[in-house]
């Protein structure tokens, strides 16, 4: 997964930074203490997840949520405050946000964060994959047969290694 983090604290960045790139699947393609900088490194990066402080400068966390959505950049969220309101917290969510953390930051619970993370945006896309391909499938004539069929005995061993295929009819 691609984080990109930004904290207006240096010690901060570098726990979460240090928490991050304990799982080796993590890459950190940027960090950052402004805001700003940060809307423009996401117009140009690849970024699976953002890691941002609500404190930060030109402009709050939430205000960067709400651009990045106007400029249709997704990236899940994971959002940290010092002494967070409800209503902050709430509006976090309204916003975008995945997860809420409250600072003293615990590098425990921001790699096991990123670890749900990580999983959930794997199993989206492996869902994608089986989508496409089971897509594909309902118009087998615009294809040769060969292909077809491959797609066919792909999709079934798919299945029967997931345990859903044990049965005919299914």
């Amino acid at each position: 997964m691609h984080f990109y983090i930004t904290n207006k604290n240096t010690k901060n960045l570098q726990l979460i930074s240090d928490a991050l790139e304990r799982n080796f699947e993590n890459i950190i393609v940027g960090r950052s203490t402004d805001a700003q900088r940060t809307f423009d490194d996401l117009r140009q990066l690849r970024v699976d997840v953002l890691v941002v402080d609500y404190d930060l400068a030109p402009f709050d966390g939430l205000a960067l949520l709400r651009r990045l959505k106007q400029a249709n950049i997704l990236p899940r969220v994971i959002m940290t405050a010092n002494t967070p309101s409800e209503s902050l917290i709430t509006a976090a969510y309204q916003n975008g946000c995945d997860f809420f953390i409250h600072h003293q930051l615990n590098s425990e619970e921001i790699a096991h964060i990123s670890k749900i993370i990580s999983t959930t945006l794997q199993l989206l896309s492996n869902m994608r994959v089986i989508s496409e391909l089971s897509g594909s499938l309902n118009n087998p004539y615009g294809r040769q047969q060969t292909t077809h069929h491959q797609q066919i005995d792909h999709v079934t061993d798919t299945l029967r290694f997931l345990g859903i295929a044990s049965e005919k009819g299914y």
